[in-house]
């Protein structure tokens, strides 16, 4: 179609597709005229009025015909515009409605009304003609269309925005209904929804008929949309609204099993009960979900009465506000408890513990009665401390971090106790041969940037060289210190990640066992540091790559090569052992080869400290093909589960997969617990008696790791000279890369 562009006093006659942005249309202007598209400003007449055309929309929107007549003016200060088109308002709905009934909640609103909110004149400065343009960029899927609404909110306000400005444009309703994040939740819009956390964009924000983000994407089955919302460490997971329940009533009422189940994973709680007084369960008509939603209570009624009882507290401080009755003369304090001595300790700042300084008050766990979540007052979370003698009050200014505060406390108060009850029983205690004094350096809590080891040592203090890996938390970089040229592997670990996903225990468990260990075959740990968003952690760095690297070039290895590389394992399993610590995820990829061919063992995260055959770790963890029958029944796994892993990586080096290896979970399941081992025909006979008395189904009929040591297998094998380090590597590491995938390492 034709359309005629009055510009100063010339007409230009453009030819354009009906289906066509506004931006398209720009474009072609700024071919003829040299204005830039974002210096345009289009308009139109309307009923007498100008109406400004923004970029992101489509010219059918205004019923922009063959020969209309378009107004360009060269922009110095953007006039905020909103599309002409029919505004849909999601009114209140309540869960409890059909689904038919859910598919009309859309309200067509009168045309010519809609036109009259839209459009203004040149002069109105109104926030809430931007908030449209955001809102409908939002609902179309546009991310383009919002960023350029931010940027020209921005040339509009003729100042840099801050983040308040971006709050306030992306929080605000629309028309006093929904905002950006909550039509991007109904509408499915993954990468708007990305984008408007990003931007910093409340997640938990609830609308005028109250709906938060999580309770829409719950409701309309938009996984992915969870998914994102779920891993924000700021979502309120549980939260409820005044006519609604949560998110998992709403997923649970929709039939959205994936969803309920995701919710569950992510510790949704069962027992909520919405404003009709009803659960989630009671809400479903699902049979899949009114089956797995019990299930998920028996193994939280399992983590309540059991795990608590048999695993010792992590050390755990940092600075929390401390407060009266009153909320007068606040302060920050710092908050140590420590597990070592059963103790909770408040010192009046972070400096009087460091320059060790008697703390201002000192509690044994045991004569701490109980720890209660208190109110939430002006952003303010609050926690009590309830003594047998005083209440001590405290709160911070997130409700997560309040929560794990709480929720550390009442472990310690469980645990000790526990203990008291039984102190005639064995304590549960470090082993003397870790060095506890070590532990005192790490700092297990958001604080701001501060060193865990040598005051001198920080990020600032290396040069990045490369990216070695990633995962889900955080990458490693091949680093350089710069005062003296030393190489190292740096590990950044994203702490509001760790703390979303309930990990942060692990990243410290990792930091608490290094820093107390050092042993030929255990990669190294030489600083840990934390700023506030990350934790640090310098480690040995190991230039060869991981075993599974190996073996995906190798295929499998000759049964000589497997002993040497086994025998280093067994000898750095079984130091772990002397400290009552059990690895738990021993497989190719958690070992490393250093400079000279040797392994390391590396990635303590899901290593358990304190761990006898009598009181066995409960958490269900580790890599499923190399997991033991004990860990997928959830019986607990002590020491006997890493003799069974011995046997899964010898099996894997000599034959090239794991023994019961099946890309289906639920077969893999299955075959660990019922199955057989089937060995090919040529393997050594030796090896494979070995395995199968390591990967005996019963836990207690496996071999201790003197005994598997004794084997007839390792026979000729000098154990002293292999601790030592005199035993060359089988591998010639400078030919490693020129390895062929079919070639048998010999």
């Amino acid at each position: 179609m034709r359309i005629i562009v009055r510009y100063l006093e010339q007409n230009i006659e453009l030819i354009v597709d009906a289906n066509a942005k506004v931006k398209d249309l720009q474009l072609e202007i700024s071919r003829i005229t040299s204005i830039p598209p974002n210096l345009q400003k289009l308009s139109f007449l309307n009923s007498g009025n100008k109406a400004f055309l923004p970029s992101s929309s489509k010219l059918s929107y205004y019923n922009i015909k063959d020969r209309s007549v378009l107004f360009l003016e060269q922009k110095t200060i953007d006039n905020p515009q909103s599309p002409d088109e029919d505004v849909r308002i999601v009114r209140r709905y309540s869960h409890q409605a059909s689904q038919d009934e859910i598919g009309t909640i859309y309200q067509e609103q009168n045309a010519h009304r809609a036109m009259s909110y839209c459009y203004e004149s040149e002069n109105s400065n109104n926030l809430a003609e931007w908030v449209t343009k955001a809102v409908i960029a939002c609902r179309e899927g546009n991310a383009e269309g919002l960023i350029e609404t931010l940027q020209d909110y921005q040339v509009w306000r003729g100042s840099k925005l801050q983040e308040e400005d971006v709050g306030e444009l992306l929080n605000s309703p629309y028309n006093g209904q929904w905002s950006c994040i909550h039509y991007a939740c109904y509408m499915n819009h993954v990468n708007i929804l990305k984008e408007l956390l990003e931007l910093g964009v409340n997640c938990n924000n609830i609308t005028d008929d109250q709906w938060t983000p999580l309770q829409i994407s719950a409701y309309q089955g938009n996984i992915h949309c969870v998914e994102l919302l779920l891993a924000h460490p700021l979502i309120q997971i549980n939260l409820m609204t005044a006519v609604r329940g949560s998110a998992l009533h709403m997923a649970a009422v929709r039939g959205h099993f994936e969803i309920v189940k995701l919710l569950l994973e992510n510790k949704a709680d069962i027992g909520l009960e919405d404003p009709d007084h009803k659960t989630a369960l009671e809400l479903s008509s699902d049979r899949k979900i009114a089956e797995l939603i019990p299930k998920y209570n028996g193994v939280k009624m399992l983590e309540r009465f059991g795990q608590k009882n048999y695993e010792k507290p992590l050390g755990f401080c940092g600075e929390v506000w401390s407060t009266g009755t009153w909320h007068i003369n606040d302060k920050i304090v710092f908050l140590i408890l420590d597990s070592e001595k059963g103790k909770f300790m408040h010192y009046d700042q972070r400096d009087s513990y460091i320059e060790e300084k008697q703390p201002e008050i000192t509690v044994p766990f045991e004569d701490i009665t109980k720890v209660i979540a208190d109110e939430v007052l002006n952003d303010k979370y609050f926690f009590s401390v309830i003594t047998k003698d005083i209440t001590l009050k405290y709160y911070t200014q997130y409700q997560d971090m309040t929560e794990e505060w709480t929720r550390r406390v009442d472990w310690c108060i469980v645990y000790f106790h526990h203990e008291a009850r039984l102190k005639n029983a064995k304590a549960f205690t470090v082993p003397k041969k870790i060095p506890v004094k070590s532990q005192k350096k790490i700092v297990y809590e958001e604080e701001p940037y501060e060193n865990i080891g040598e005051s001198a040592i920080k990020k600032s203090s290396f040069e990045i060289l490369g990216e070695i890996g990633s995962g889900s938390f955080g990458n490693v970089y091949q680093v350089r210190k710069k005062d003296s040229g030393e190489i190292f592997a740096m590990k950044a670990l994203s702490k509001p990640m760790l703390i979303s996903k309930n990990q942060l225990k692990y990243a410290v468990a990792e930091c608490k066992i290094l820093k107390a260990i050092k042993f030929p075959f255990i990669v190294r740990l030489y600083w840990a540091f934390q700023s506030q968003s990350y934790l640090y952690m310098i480690l040995e760095f190991c230039p060869n790559g991981d075993f599974s690297s190996l073996l995906q070039l190798a295929g499998h290895l000759s049964t000589e090569v497997a002993k040497f590389y086994i025998a280093e394992m067994i000898l750095a399993i079984e130091y772990l052992h002397s400290f009552d610590i059990i690895y738990r995820d021993l497989k190719p990829q958690n070992l490393l080869l250093d400079s000279e061919g040797h392994i390391k063992l590396t990635d303590f995260g899901l290593s358990k400290e304190n761990v006898s055959d009598n009181e066995p770790a409960m958490s269900f963890c580790g890599s499923p093909a190399y997991l033991p029958p004990e860990v997928l029944a959830q019986t607990g796994c002590g020491k006997s589960a890493d003799i069974y892993s011995i046997g899964t990586n010898l099996y894997e080096m000599l034959v090239g997969k794991p023994p019961f290896y099946t890309e289906n979970v639920a077969k893999l399941y299955k075959r660990i617990s019922k199955s057989s081992i089937k060995f090919p025909e040529d393997i050594n006979e030796d090896a494979m008696d070995l395995i199968q008395k390591v990967m005996v189904k019963n836990p207690e009929e496996r071999p201790f790791i003197h005994e598997v040591k004794a084997h007839r297998f390792f026979e000729g094998v000098d154990w002293d000279n292999m601790l030592q380090k005199k035993m060359t590597p089988p591998i010639n590491i400078k030919n490693l890369r020129n390895l062929r995938s079919s070639h048998v390492i010999s």
